[in-house]
């Protein structure tokens, strides 16, 4: 889903992190047949191919 005025996507929401030893991880927070779910990942494509999987399953 994105909005009307701009390309950002707004679902699921992806997070960017930083982490105390200085690196940077990317985290998936959504809800998916009631349980919320928290995955997090390397990278920002990961991330976001994730995403799209459970928006896709969310909606079946």
């Amino acid at each position: 889903m994105t909005t009307t005025k701009t390309k950002t996507e707004l679902w699921p929401p992806i997070h960017e992190l930083h982490y105390d030893s200085g690196k940077t991880g990317w985290q998936v927070a959504c809800q998916l047949d009631g349980e919320r779910i928290r995955e997090t990942f390397a990278t920002k494509g990961e991330a976001k191919t994730r995403g799209r999987a459970d928006s896709a399953a969310s909606r079946e």
